[in-house]
């Protein structure tokens, strides 16, 4: 650089003594001063540069970094602005241009370790860790005592799945720096997943005590405390993370819900985590109205790392699967593990487009997203654990939404829809929501009418007395808290004979949660700590318990739902904001709304007195077993239609140029859809004069195609359908009807003929397609499973609602497995009864995952 007179050298050592001491008034004062002496100097421009970093005014910072550069008159002082510059691009998750920033930095001098260190921080978080290591380890082979570049080799390490080395090169930056507080936040980090809570939490206090405004390790340490039940520790942490949002800072959005806070206090700690994660970073396009050709689909992408064994998955597989298709076209941009199993196989069926995006960056992502021609992306993690948020922020769909997995808002101005209901978030609530609702009609969450029920263990195989009351909670420890545990302790003490189980988290937590018991004077064996097992042996062994108890302020999500499915009556404690009040939205959709307390002597009560009142205890279990088969819970398919609806109402204000507002479900309107690519399918019924069966609300025939029609409306026995297989592709066809037909199919005596011709019209039908049969009369019976017409079928039994009905009026025929082999939603679409003839339809719907058929069983009874 220029040669610097004596006074302009004073004051930056003036300056810069200011900025290291925090004095960031007085240190931009004197660089203003530089730069008024010196104004052919970097040094003032630079310094302003790292002051408005500091301060996470990046936009400010960079155009401070450029004017130093044009003015910086050598490579080396180029490559220190250049370094920094790529510093404050890496705060701003802008990694890409950070990545050509530290280039430049080390083109202008290769031996700038700091460049390379950023460097390689900014391909690790581009997802090119393997290429990050390779830079890191050489930086180390050139200063093997460079603390930072071990803390940065340890964050790539872990990218790239090797946890046990990062650790280790966590422990090579402490031993080169003891005062390194991100060192000893990543390494208790690593050692929390490692399940060494002890560690794990002496190495986050460290970190805190090293650097007591280090926001991530507090909101760690208070997470951990939490999960162990360590209260005594959690509290003041709590007491903190309060104070900390009073103060402007900031804290991990999802530690915060398990504090008792308003709602209002966990919208301002939302804002404050996306303004200093978020707040500079750019969207890459502005959308506008009319961009994309009105009558196409409606592309619907969804966002998430739990497409696979995760509970997220386990509510909303179904809901993939009963998108109508026809209307909607589903992306899936997944960036956690492919495990393999069969959620993800279910899942990658249930989709159109499927997307792993887990190894490119948030940029790269986005441009992808945009690239597909997303218009509403529905984010599925919120501020969660493994989250890709800042994916939204760079606006790559038009209309931007998130649903399911955060329980408040995300204080976030790239996020348009909150998908919702009226009892988490009551139209009086919305202030303390960014986004605006998109209501729900019954209870926010979906859930899965596949979900398992299999056969109950028994309590022995539980660990459980065979005769205790049982009450239960299988929520995750961290949502036990002091005051929810001292009332379930009043019970156990107030229920002779009773126990609490509970689901075994940590050793930690089970050894402070007895502990805390027997200061109640409750035997440690009265509590029972159930080891996790996959979902289908969870769900069935709930059924084992007699009440499920849930926790305040963060309430049961799946486990409470599954109690529902499983028959056991669910008390809530209901609280202000939105994560207080879900086990209430669940149990006002289940039709359960006398269970929802508001307060914990009320609590007690309701809990009280079911352990006292067998008989209301089973009239709840009958209710939730109507529930399970005909209550709005459980009712996927109204669901989907719902949420649908709140697709449509969000598009239709982008289309119409205006802003998001509070949302209720748009019905569909058959009728308008798109008819270029919809296809009919009309068989053995005369020709297309004949009158359509409009089940479905579309009352003309599209791009129909007939299949074995005689011109005169003579029934010519459907001969073409013995013809197997038929002459179409796959999925060809939106509706297919068969009018008075299919009681003449199949070969006498043969009905696995039957289920071949009808395997051979689910393959033509497109997913979410419909089957329309008619049965002409009361005297003429259906043939399905019998064509010889020795057996007499009466229609009331031919309706598909109950199968066990079926089977023991009729027996066990191909038609009574229909239901099951075809994941067919069967139900009357018409009917007329004169007395005399009994003329009716059935409908069955394809859905959108189909796998062929199990080969049926030959016996017939």
């Amino acid at each position: 650089m220029r040669a610097k007179s004596l006074p302009t050298e004073n004051l930056l050592a003036d300056a810069m003594a200011a900025f290291s001491a925090g004095d960031f008034a007085k240190a931009s004062e004197l660089a203003a001063k530089l730069n008024a002496a010196s104004p052919a100097q970097p040094d003032g421009h630079h310094l302003l540069g790292l002051i408005a970093r500091r301060q996470n005014r990046i936009d400010e910072a960079c155009r401070h970094y450029a004017r130093a550069l044009d003015l910086a008159d050598n490579p080396p002082s180029r490559s220190v602005v250049l370094g920094n510059w790529g510093n404050a691009l890496l705060a701003s998750e802008r990694s890409g241009e950070a990545e050509a920033r530290f280039r430049e930095a080390l083109a202008d001098n290769p031996a700038n370790c700091q460049a390379a260190i950023g460097l390689g921080d900014a391909l690790r978080r581009l997802a090119r860790a393997a290429e990050s290591e390779k830079v890191l380890r050489a930086v180390l082979a050139a200063e093997p005592n460079n603390a930072v570049a071990w803390v940065n080799l340890a964050a790539t390490l872990q990218a790239l799945g090797r946890p046990e080395d990062a650790a280790e090169a966590n422990r090579s930056a402490i031993r080169l720096d003891p005062n390194s507080a991100v060192a000893h936040y990543n390494l208790g980090c690593l050692l929390m997943d490692a399940g060494q809570n002890g560690e794990a939490i002496a190495q986050l206090s460290q970190s805190l005590r090293l650097d007591p405004d280090y926001a991530d390790a507090a909101a760690t340490l208070l997470r951990l405390s939490q999960a162990t039940c360590a209260w005594d520790v959690a509290e003041p942490l709590e007491a903190q993370a309060w104070q900390r949002i009073k103060d402007g800072g900031t804290v991990f959005p999802f530690a915060f819900l398990a504090i008792p806070a308003s709602r209002e206090e966990q919208q301002r700690c939302a804002r404050q985590w996306a303004k200093r994660r978020y707040g500079s970073v750019s969207p890459l396009w502005q959308h506008q109205p009319g961009q994309r050709q009105p009558g196409l689909r409606r592309r619907i992408g969804y966002l998430s790392s739990d497409f696979h064994d995760h509970a997220t998955a386990y509510l909303m597989a179904e809901i993939f699967e009963l998108h109508d298709h026809r209307q909607f076209e589903l992306f899936a941009y997944s960036s956690g593990p492919d495990d393999h199993g069969k959620m993800r196989s279910r899942l990658l069926k249930a989709f159109d487009h499927f997307t792993d995006i887990a190894q490119i960056s948030d940029e790269a992502a986005a441009r992808r997203i945009q690239a597909d021609g997303i218009d509403i992306l529905v984010d599925l993690k919120g501020y969660t654990r493994d989250s890709r948020t800042g994916i939204l922020a760079y606006r790559p769909a038009p209309v931007q939404a998130q649903y399911l997995g955060y329980p408040g808002t995300l204080g976030a101005d790239f996020v348009d829809y909150v998908l919702t209901d009226e009892i988490v978030t009551p139209p009086a609530h919305l202030d303390a929501y960014d986004e605006a609702a998109a209501y729900l009609p019954g209870s926010y969450q979906c859930n899965d009418r596949q979900r398992p029920l299999g056969q109950s263990p028994g309590r022995a195989a539980c660990g459980l007395p065979e005769k205790s009351f049982v009450f239960c909670c299988f929520n995750h420890s961290y949502k036990i808290r002091r005051e929810v545990f001292t009332v379930w302790c009043r019970l156990l003490a107030a229920v002779p004979d009773s126990v609490l189980w509970l689901l075994r988290s940590n050793p930690e937590g089970e050894a402070a949660l007895r502990a805390a018991a027997a200061a109640f004077g409750i035997a440690g064996e009265r509590l029972v700590f159930a080891p996790v097992v996959p979902l289908p042996a969870h769900i069935a062994r709930i059924g084992e318990a007699d009440v499920f108890l849930d926790t305040q302020p963060y309430n049961a999500h799946t486990t409470a739902s599954d109690a529902l499915w499983a028959g056991i009556p669910v008390v809530a404690w209901r609280g202000d904001a939105f994560p207080a009040r879900v086990s209430s939205s669940l149990l006002t959709a289940v039709g359960l709304p006398e269970l929802i307390a508001d307060d914990a002597e009320q609590y007690f009560s309701l809990a009280k007195m079911l352990a006292d009142e067998s008989a209301w205890r089973a009239e709840l279990g009958q209710r939730l077993l109507a529930a399970r088969q005909h209550g709005r819970l459980f009712d996927s398919q109204s669901f989907t239609n719902d949420l649908e609806g709140l697709y449509r109402a969000m598009w239709a204000r982008f289309a119409a140029g205006e802003a998001p507002a509070t949302l209720h479900p748009i019905p569909e309107n058959k009728e308008n859809l798109p008819v270029s690519d919809y296809r009919e399918l009309l068989i053995g019924a005369g020709s297309s004069r004949v009158k359509k069966l409009a089940v479905n609300d579309r009352r003309e025939w599209h791009n129909l195609t007939t299949l074995d029609i005689n011109p005169d409306h003579q029934p010519d026995l459907v001969w073409d359908l013995t013809q197997l297989p038929l002459p179409f592709e796959d999925n060809q066809f939106d509706e297919i009807h068969a009018y008075e037909v299919l009681e003449h199919t199949g070969q006498q005596g043969d009905y696995k003929f039957f289920f071949a011709q009808f395997s051979e019209l689910w393959r033509i039908l497109k997913p979410g397609g419909m089957l329309i049969a008619t049965c002409p009369s009361r005297n003429s019976p259906w043939a399905w499973g019998d064509p010889s017409h020795t057996r007499v079928i009466q229609p009331e039994n031919f309706i598909f609602l109950d199968q066990a009905q079926y089977v023991a009026q009729v027996g066990i025929t191909a038609m009574s497995d229909f239901r099951y082999i075809y994941q067919a939603d069967f139900s009357t679409a018409y009917s007329n009864d004169d007395g005399t003839t009994f003329a009716f339809a059935l409908k069955a719907v394809k859905p959108s995952r189909y796998q062929p058929p199990r080969k049926p069983d030959a016996k017939q009874s």
